[in-house]
């Protein structure tokens, strides 16, 4: 029987003669025959279009998503294309009109994000929906979300196997059991436990002889497509792993794909959402520098859950014919396969009775919590991918009167940048000053109460670390958390285009630095996610064959770890070579403040 069985597997779809299917249910507990214990409610998709402890059927999450669509601006979704089965794919797009930064330096970047390619890994669509459900909600609160939608443009494809996540859904308790001719007879197949899309596959779970076939989406791919072969890809329609006839042989990878050329020249990040592991899985490729960045952004997002995700990355050149190779090898982007929870332990970490896939099962009270840790997780990618933080202005103040002495910022015009001077007056020592310092993105975190904070799982210094460094001395401008700006408003300045953005610190001059023949600034900070600041503006920096460009570190070095600016000196001239800074005004006494761009002659310094 098992040589019939084997045979019927390796030819024509259909045929599987001699194989006994049974069906069986989940329940809670008192498991009677053809019944599975889980050791808690399996979960019943429901109708609800809010978001609840539990999952939402396909129609719910789509008529949620459309619903935010009428409501939104800034939301646009659209059916890119039609399943095996003939059914619409839908993909939203999160984003502002024009495809510029805020500051205009340069291009905005573009992240694809997939849910839903194994049918019954229902955490994949419910958390893709829930990060654009959060998004949309705040898409003008003058911070973090409204940075993500300013500066990237952000495209999901929520269930990319509609197919087979509808099939699921048509049989939430039951499922086959007896069949799995690779993984034993335990191994749970169609219905509830269907993986694949639905080639050659009724919808009738009673029917025994289609209930294997179907092509694994995430063996459809080059490069490695039927790389590998057993447990892990298969030629064999009747595997779970059938990798299908040819790459992207199935109408929804060719979708993906589509969705992927068409954000090619700006794409940064890709990610396709999976359950269950609790690990980002990747690649290593040729670029060196694009596997580091991939494992520095993986575990910024691991240690962002309340319980830490691991990263796990195929060593070059060998994969399965899954997503994250064809992003990682062909687009040159970080790349993950994201394994929601739980991990390789299953449901029991939430008091189930351990069966062997409850892992796929998620039970209903842990979806909100999952929903959450999913967003933080991802929201910190797109931030992170947004480019790294650089100096867009500096203000010196009187502390006393409030009146501006000095002012400055990054102008930029057909793609170039500039330093311009608007205001330049004298500094004398023993007199209170204010510096107001602003940055190019949201770089920090409030909690409910108001207070800055680390970004879930970061550990990056809540205050800049600013010296004021002269000829023969320099101070260390008085600077705390605290000194982050929440209010446009504030006094005596706001923050400049989101919440936190800037920074207000204090410093008085001594007699030496005031009578300095050269003064200028050293700025040191991270972004929330410990991007460092790139340390020269005038260079726009922009993302290409895996990396970043015009990243500077304090030496000038161009790479991806950034370093202090110290570009901003307010008293002196520059070294020769070097150009001065455009001025729009001021005094022009010996002690006027000039502010005047020093490449290359900084003191090298590690950043925080």
């Amino acid at each position: 029987m098992a040589a019939l069985r084997l045979a019927c597997a390796l030819v024509a779809l259909g045929c599987w003669t001699g194989v006994q299917a049974r069906i069986v249910d989940y329940v809670e507990d008192n498991a009677g025959s053809g019944e599975i214990a889980l050791g808690y409610p399996p979960p019943i998709p429901a109708s609800s279009v809010q978001a609840f402890a539990g999952f939402r059927d396909y129609d719910a999450l789509l008529a949620r998503l459309l619903g935010l669509d009428l409501a939104s601006t800034q939301l646009s979704g659209e059916p890119v294309g039609l399943s095996h089965a003939g059914r619409e794919i839908w993909a939203f797009t999160y984003s502002d009109p024009d495809t510029r930064t805020r500051n205009g330096t340069a291009s905005e970047g573009a992240v694809l994000h997939s849910g839903g390619i194994h049918a019954r890994e229902w955490q994949a669509p419910e958390a893709v929906v829930g990060i654009i459900e959060r998004l949309a909600g705040n898409e003008a609160d003058e911070g973090f979300h409204q940075f993500l939608l300013e500066n990237l443009e952000l495209r999901f494809i929520p269930v990319l196997n509609v197919d087979g996540f509808r099939q699921t859904q048509r049989y939430p308790v039951s499922t086959h059991i007896d069949v799995d001719i690779e993984q034993g007879n335990s191994a749970p197949r169609d219905g509830r436990q269907r993986r694949k899309n639905m080639r050659d596959t009724d919808e009738d779970l009673a029917t025994t002889s289609d209930l294997l076939n179907g092509v694994d989406l995430n063996r459809n791919f080059d490069p490695f497509w039927a790389a590998a072969s057993g447990t892990r890809s298969s030629a064999n329609p009747g595997s779970i792993v059938y990798h299908g006839t040819g790459p992207a042989s199935e109408a929804e990878s060719r979708i993906l794909l589509v969705q992927a050329d068409a954000l090619s020249d700006r794409l940064r990040l890709f990610i396709d959402t999976h359950s269950f592991g609790r690990v980002l899985f990747g690649n290593d490729t040729h670029n060196s520098r694009l596997n580091a960045l991939s494992r520095s952004l993986a575990a910024s997002m691991g240690r962002s859950a309340s319980q830490p995700y691991g990263y796990a990355a195929a060593p070059v050149n060998q994969g399965i014919g899954a997503t994250d190779e064809v992003f990682a090898y062909y687009y040159e982007v970080p790349s993950f396969t994201l394994e929601i929870e739980p991990s390789i332990n299953g449901a029991s970490e939430y008091g189930g009775h351990g069966v062997d896939h409850d892992g796929f099962i998620l039970p209903e009270a842990q979806v909100p919590r999952m929903r959450a840790e999913i967003g933080d997780m991802a929201l910190l990618a797109y931030y992170r991918q947004s480019g790294p933080p650089n100096v867009e202005a500096v203000a010196v103040l009187d502390a006393d009167s409030g009146q501006t002495r000095f002012a400055a910022h990054w102008s930029t015009t057909s793609g170039t940048r500039r330093l311009i001077v608007d205001q330049a007056e004298s500094l004398t020592a023993d007199t209170d000053y204010l510096l107001w310092i602003a940055f190019n993105k949201p770089m920090r975190k409030r909690n409910a109460r108001n207070q800055v904070v680390q970004y879930p799982g970061q550990t990056v210094a809540l205050a800049p670390q600013i010296r004021l460094l002269g000829t023969q001395s320099e101070l260390t401008v008085n600077s705390s958390a605290n000194g982050w700006i929440a209010d446009p408003q504030a006094t005596p300045r706001g923050f400049l285009n989101y919440r936190d953005d800037s920074h207000l610190s204090s410093f008085r001059l001594s007699t030496d630095l005031a009578a300095s023949d050269n003064l200028r600034l050293d700025i040191a900070v991270s972004d929330l996610s410990g991007l460092a600041l790139d340390a020269d503006p005038a260079t726009p920096v922009n993302w290409n064959q895996g990396h970043w460009t015009g990243y500077q570190d304090e030496a000038g070095v161009d790479g991806d770890a950034g370093g202090s600016d110290g570009q901003i000196v307010l008293r002196g001239r520059a070294p020769a070579g070097d150009s001065p800074a455009v001025t729009g005004g001021g005094s022009g006494s010996l002690g006027q403040l000039l502010l005047l761009i020093l490449a290359g002659c900084l003191r090298r310094r590690p950043a925080p």
